[in-house]
């Protein structure tokens, strides 16, 4: 079944209604006010309009709608909900003409041609894995109101810049982990915290700037980030977790601020091109036989 008829007074589509039905074109009709749980999982549409007489979408609605090209958002709802588009591999671009608010967890996750997405200055809070696994996706831009990141936010897509909504204050857990298009960062002194796993597997990044408003620098913060060769650590400093700069295997040099006092299990290990490192004097907490493992 490759089209479909809906009554013209249709208000409600329910679960799973036509769900891998196959369907490549659909008109939605002037009354649906709602759609319910993976309605449309799996069918073959190109482009879709979701209407403004929509009042509540369920989850996964379209996901895994494999030849999505082109969809617009024009309902009213404050959400665009849990996997909207998740998995929708072939959508370019993606245009939200309303004031919605929230973008739900992994409601673009894997959606892996996404070049294009334009929200409004009314989104205040981004979902966890909402753009995660958006491998073509190299810059985004963001509603300065938006002060709340889900994790993994962004994990593994082709970010190659990124600009800090103002009231954000947070990199959130595995935000820009596996964004292996990043090449240098700046993180801005409006952030004060930076969650585990952050920069974790950016295997490209070769530097990055960080405020002195951090104090702490995470469990996996920069695991894995092969390119590094230095990194200066801002003086405000004064811990660093487990496995915090684990196998940066370029790394070369890097200087630790006098104000550190922990330095956590294996931060340092297989940094096999860690030549020196000075311990300040102001550490009083370090695991001595792991921290520099496979030096």
């Amino acid at each position: 079944m490759t089209q479909v008829t809906l009554p013209t007074a249709l208000e409600k589509i329910h679960k799973n209604a036509f769900d891998r039905a196959g369907l490549s074109t659909i008109s939605f009709p002037s009354k649906l006010k709602e759609i319910e749980d993976y309605g449309f999982f799996g069918c073959n549409f190109t482009e879709l309009t979701l209407p403004s007489t929509l009042q509540q979408l369920g989850d996964n609605v379209f996901s895994d709608c494999l030849s999505l090209k082109e969809c617009t958002v024009n309902f009213s709802m404050n959400t665009l909900p849990v996997g909207t588009f998740q998995g929708c591999q072939s959508l370019t671009k993606a245009t939200i003409n309303t004031k919605i608010k929230k973008i739900d967890d992994f409601a673009f996750e894997y959606c892996e041609q996404l070049v294009e997405i334009n929200m409004p200055n009314s989104v205040m809070e981004i979902g966890g894995g909402a753009f995660s696994g958006c491998r073509r996706l190299s810059s985004i831009s963001l509603s300065d109101n938006i002060s709340v990141m889900g994790a993994e936010a962004f994990r593994e897509s082709g970010l190659q810049d990124f600009t800090f909504p103002s009231k954000l204050n947070y990199i959130s857990n595995g935000m820009f982990s596996g964004c292996t298009k990043l090449i240098t960062f700046t993180v801005p002194s409006t952030i004060n915290e930076i969650q585990d796993n952050a920069f974790s597997y950016c295997t490209s990044l070769r530097s990055i700037s960080l405020p002195n408003t951090i104090s702490t620098l995470p469990i996996d913060c920069f695991n894995g980030c092969s390119a590094f060769t230095t990194l200066n650590i801002p003086s405000s400093v004064t811990l660093i977790e487990t496995r915090c700069f684990c196998d940066c295997v370029s790394l070369k040099s890097i200087e630790l601020p006098d104000n550190l006092t922990e330095i956590g299990s294996s931060s340092f290990q297989g940094c096999t091109k860690l030549e020196s490192i000075s311990i300040p004097k102001s550490v009083t907490d370090m695991h001595p036989f792991s921290v520099f493992r496979d030096l």
